[in-house]
């Protein structure tokens, strides 16, 4: 819900109001509910080809009868508790079902570019693409006349262009109301829903016509090129994020349906988020945003590119566009990357193999759960896995690396806890968060927190200086004013690693990795063996911990993210004892307090509705 509209007309009404006594006390347990339940937003977010836009149709589907779920088992002799809160979601879903307004996140950056004079556009294109794509001249040429072709105008364009501006203005004026004009919302909706699709459809047919095979990238490379150009000096006054149109729609299609259409509520879905920015700005103004991540196997989701004709080399430069190698802060949070998306997401959906691809049965369940749960919190108590892995999620916080944080658990194979670790130095040793470089370069301040290697060694304390102070001075005042009172940490593994040792080498790392630290405080603290058990880790194994999983007879392990390296292919898929990999799917983090804490005891939310009179 925004922040700044929780009081709403549909507030609880004074106390002078003339209602009965009985119809007040029923209303108490709705009107509670409405504080959560009139509003949601969901942003999607996932690897191409992981599925975010089937999410969003299902989201979308008008009647819960056309989601065709499979009926729930109501006469079995022995049902499990799983199918048993299945009944109780099912139930509540198939009465409460409300079809999401589907925002496209590709649509707005054809909307923003046709905001922007030609000449303009191709010309900061241009520049853009020498800047920033590193490829041949061939391929750059290539773009650039794909880019021309598809914004070029002429009689057939000019019309929507006029319209994207018109209701860009209209929507963006600071102090209109859109109550003033039904006209005008019917004309804005006919341009979402049907008009800007159209011309998306003819944009896309125009790439296929020069290179089919370039239509991920070219949509890809003009979002990434709308965030940057933010940045830019030049056309300020075409300056708008795909974010804050987002924004603006948010607050057309909310208003449309209260006021012009009378629902009660709404749920808007957007398709799909792949910045952490733009989570983060939805984040901070909505309390009921969820960011969802769609979640694949690697295997099935290549086979669906390559089913849909992209070559390998295709789907790699795709996937480097989304996960960028070590990506610098602007990269981080003005362009793609999935990866940090993933990590901060929400809710995680598994969309693996379907036993009938045909009806999706089982991401549709998922959708079920959740979408219950976020009209209805409490519904139903968290599964197995979700209770562990948010464990593992808050234990990572625990953590003093200043890259990563990771968490894990391990449980037996009833998901009994054994033990909890997170990345970080061994007991005794002092965080990296927790020190400062300039003490060790310096004054040698707090020796304790550092090692004699740091302390006396000659050739590392010059590889320190030329990493800090080169362009960290303690006498700046320019400095200081930027850091504002900040310590400035360091990595020790960034400073020792070079071209001889190789960039990511493990061995030198100061922390142990979160896998590890709680495979030895088993054998630390005394335990009972962990063969057959279970391993939750917000991160994948790497290598080193892959081969500990192993040894220690782990059956499977449930991770959010997968590794980058070859632990999985080369460590886990050997042998005969070979632990089973497990894409985590559920909520965490904030939405796990948000879905699964009741708004009020359930008991008392029956009492009052069964018995509405009783004191």
């Amino acid at each position: 819900m925004d922040k700044v509209t929780l009081i709403s007309s549909n507030s609880i009404q004074d106390n002078t109001n003339t209602v009965s006594e009985t119809n007040s006390k029923v209303s108490i347990v709705s009107k509670i509910f409405d504080l959560r339940g009139k509003f949601a937003i969901i942003g999607l977010t996932g690897r191409t080809g992981s599925g975010c836009s089937t999410v969003a149709n299902i989201l979308c589907t008008e009647e819960f009868s056309k989601l065709a779920l499979q009926l729930p088992d109501r006469n079995g002799e022995q049902l499990t508790n799983d199918e048993r809160k299945y009944q109780i979601y099912y139930d509540y879903l198939k009465e409460n079902w409300i079809p999401a307004i589907k925002i496209k996140v590709t649509l707005i950056i054809v909307w923003i570019c046709m905001l922007s004079e030609y000449d303009s556009l191709i010309n900061d294109l241009e520049k853009w693409l020498e800047d920033n794509i590193k490829t041949g001249t061939r391929k750059k040429q290539e773009l650039l006349l794909i880019f021309k072709k598809i914004f070029e105008n002429n009689t057939n364009t000019a019309s929507i262009r006029n319209k994207a501006k018109e209701y860009f203005k209209y929507l963006n004026q600071k102090d209109y109301k859109y109550i003033d004009d039904i006209e005008k919302i019917v004309q804005i909706s006919e341009f979402l829903e049907k008009k800007l699709p159209q011309h998306y459809n003819s944009l896309k047919t125009i790439i296929d016509e020069e290179n089919h095979h370039y239509t991920i990238e070219v949509f890809q490379i003009l979002g990434n090129f709308i965030r940057d150009r933010l940045e830019l000096e030049a056309n300020k006054q075409e300056k708008v994020s795909i974010i804050e149109l987002v924004n603006l729609l948010i607050k057309f299609y909310r208003h449309k349906n209260k006021n012009i259409e009378k629902k009660e509520k709404t749920i808007i879905i957007i398709d799909a988020l792949r910045n952490p920015y733009e989570i983060l700005f939805m984040r901070e103004r909505y309390s009921l945003f969820y960011t969802i991540s769609v979640n694949t196997p690697e295997e099935e989701r290549q086979r669906r590119l390559y089913t849909k004709s992209y070559t390998r080399r295709q789907v790699e430069e795709c996937d480097k566009t989304e996960y960028p190698n070590k990506p610098s802060l602007q990269e981080i949070y003005l362009r793609q990357n999935i990866e940090k998306c993933n990590e901060i997401s929400d809710i995680h959906l598994f969309n693996g193999y379907e036993p009938n691809p045909s009806n999706l049965q089982l991401l549709t369940k998922q959708i079920a759960l959740y979408m219950s749960l976020i009209l209805h919190p409490g519904l139903v108590p968290p599964s197995n896995e979700e209770r562990t892995m948010q464990i593992a999620y808050t234990a990572k916080y625990n953590s003093g690396c200043l890259s990563r944080q990771v968490g894990a658990v391990i449980t037996n194979d009833q998901f009994a806890i054994k033990a909890i670790g997170w990345n970080d130095v061994p007991e005794g040793q002092t965080p990296c968060i927790l020190r400062n470089s300039l003490n060790v370069l310096d004054a040698k301040a707090d020796k304790s927190a550092y090692s004699n290697y740091e302390l006396y060694e000659t050739g590392f304390q010059e590889k320190l200086k030329n990493k800090i102070t080169c362009h960290i001075n303690p006498m700046s005042k320019d400095i200081k004013e930027r850091l504002h009172g900040r310590h400035v940490p360091y990595c020790f593994k960034d400073v020792y690693n070079n071209k001889e040792h190789g960039e990511n080498n493990q061995v030198h790392t100061r922390s142990l990795h979160a896998e590890e630290n709680a495979f030895l405080q088993i054998s630390k603290h005394g335990g009972q063996g962990i063969q057959g058990g279970k391993l939750f880790t917000t991160a994948s194994p790497c290598e080193l911990c892959a081969k500990k999983a192993y040894q220690l007879g782990i059956k499977e392990i449930y991770y959010i993210d997968l590794y980058p390296g070859i632990s999985k292919k080369h460590i886990l898929e050997n042998g005969i004892y070979r632990p089973k990999m497990k894409l985590f799917h559920g909520a965490i983090g904030r939405a796990y307090i948000h879905l699964y804490q009741p708004i009020l005891s359930y008991k008392d939310e029956i009492r009052e509705l069964l018995n509405p009179n009783q004191q």
